[in-house]
């Protein structure tokens, strides 16, 4: 979670802020995401969700892009 990163907060703050329980936020991050977990990151971050699937577009490489987990 770059975004978490660049704003000095941990994924355990985030995980606090999100109002999830421990464990749960690295769960979602390895499972395909749902659109309302994205909203709930993004609402934690204080960011709009949309913003979050800007910053992981950017930071795919052309190998990477359009791959999904199986």
């Amino acid at each position: 979670m770059t975004r978490a990163k660049a704003a000095g907060m941990s994924l355990n703050e985030l995980e606090r802020r999100a109002r999830w329980s421990t464990g749960t936020l690295s769960r979602v991050l390895r499972a395909n995401m749902t659109l309302a977990s994205l909203e709930r990151i993004a609402a934690a971050l204080g960011c709009p969700g949309w913003e979050l699937l800007r910053d992981a577009t950017a930071e795919a490489t052309p190998s990477t892009r359009g791959v999904r987990n199986q």
